[in-house]
């Protein structure tokens, strides 16, 4: 399971803006599949599509509460997917915050998680044993909590029902998984939380 961030950061760090180290480009492989991405929506949520992505812990578009990010214990939410179409073979989570200094900033890489029926279930700061993560922007491997330099993010943790496995020859970024995954989607759903750092 993701190991919270050591040191935990001040509040005169920038957190969220540092660059991930470079390293060389990596190959992927992917399995053959015929492309179904569903549309895209601004507002949270996506018209006409039956996959849905929750959690226990905050509302949609609510405050995310400080133990999920670097002022608390730095471990992922509790997150349910449910609705989860026909043929899925397994789901990738991706979260960022695209208020972010730089752009966007990707906190969370995760694939194969292997739906149990229509719906997946994953417990706080816990993932199952055959769970895939990638590098976030921290430079890290595993979940970094949002830990905005200044007032309140956005974050956007987002669902992708997906109909093959990917082999990786070394640990992928978001953008080698968004690659990997853009023929092989059945299904996405997204749920927005906020976080604005305490005054110090």
């Amino acid at each position: 399971s993701p190991q919270p961030e050591e040191p935990k950061p001040s509040a005169a760090d920038v957190p969220e803006e540092a660059p991930r180290t470079a390293s060389a480009p990596r190959r992927t492989k992917t399995s053959s599949g015929r492309r179904l991405n569903a549309p895209r929506s601004g507002d949270g949520y996506f018209p006409g599509v039956a996959m849905k992505l929750e959690s226990s812990a905050f509302e949609p578009h609510g405050k995310i509460p400080a133990v999920y990010t670097c002022d608390g214990k730095n471990i992922h939410p509790p997150l349910t997917v449910s609705g989860v179409p026909s043929g899925t073979y397994h789901v990738a989570l991706i979260m960022h915050d695209p208020d972010a200094v730089s752009g966007d900033f990707v906190h969370w890489v995760v694939w194969g998680i292997r739906p149990a029926t229509t719906g997946i279930t994953i417990d706080e700061g816990n993932l199952p044993p055959e769970v895939h993560e990638g590098w976030t922007d921290f430079g890290t491997v595993g979940y970094g909590g949002p830990c905005p330099p200044s007032g309140t993010h956005r974050y956007h943790f987002r669902a992708y029902a997906l109909e093959g496995m990917f082999r990786f020859d070394d640990t992928p970024t978001r953008a080698e998984l968004d690659a990997a995954m853009k023929e092989h989607i059945l299904d996405q759903a997204l749920l927005i939380g906020l976080y604005e750092r305490p005054r110090r």
